[in-house]
């Protein structure tokens, strides 16, 4: 899993992704995928960085093995369920496991977002983050900064290519595809409630899909 941006705010959280995986011999297109999941139900999106297959099986747990009200309820279950789930996978492949899953979602009791982080490193412990941005992998923003979600993303997408594809392939987290776009906004109704929107979109392909794409193909197994 590669590209991870976002910014939190009591009443919205917003994130960007990209959409390839990557052949860890050479660090080029695989495939591509969705690498954040929408639970309307719980009112919240799950995505991560590291291991796809990983998080893709967090999704699936997370979706259908447990009764909760909403994402600060499965935080409670998160940690010991994350360090069964990703046991085998570190047994196979080690380091190379390393991730971290990230919650987002709305808490109907405080009437804010709460965001959380479950990080392989710390055994999967609930670290909840306050409002603010991330930049994975990490890179400076211009004296722009982010105004307008999600346009302004793309040139710190493509800045994060650049930089990654500069380094080793040892060091090379392995980005590109499609930027995808997220959003989850608490909105007041007309009836006093609160309604808790979110939406995907595919924003636009970054530079060198086509590459990517020839590239992901050639590796296809027939």
């Amino acid at each position: 899993m590669t590209v991870l941006n976002f910014i939190t705010s009591p009443k919205a959280v917003y994130i960007v992704t990209d959409s390839s995986f990557s052949d860890p011999a050479d660090m080029r297109a695989a495939g591509f995928m969705t690498k954040a999941y929408m639970l309307p139900h719980l009112e919240g999106i799950i995505a991560g960085t590291g291991l796809a297959r990983f998080v893709v099986d967090w999704f699936i747990q997370a979706n259908t093995q447990f009764l909760v009200r909403d994402m600060v309820h499965l935080a409670t279950f998160a940690p010991a369920q994350l360090q069964s789930l990703y046991r085998p996978y570190h047994d196979e492949f080690g380091e190379r496991a390393r991730s971290t899953i990230y919650h987002w979602g709305y808490d109907r009791a405080s009437g804010q977002m709460r965001s959380y982080a479950f990080r392989s490193t710390s055994s999967f412990a609930a670290e909840e983050l306050g409002f603010g941005s991330g930049l994975k992998p990490a890179t400076e923003l211009d004296e722009l900064g982010i105004r307008s979600f999600p346009d302004d993303y793309i040139r710190v997408m493509e800045r994060q290519k650049r930089e990654d594809e500069a380094l080793p392939i040892d060091k090379r987290v392995g980005i590109g595809g499609h930027i995808t776009a997220f959003q989850l906004v608490a909105t007041d109704d007309a009836a006093g409630g609160t309604q808790v929107l979110m939406s995907a979109t595919r924003v636009k392909e970054l530079s060198g899909f086509e590459a990517d794409y020839d590239a992901a193909c050639s590796k296809l197994r027939i």
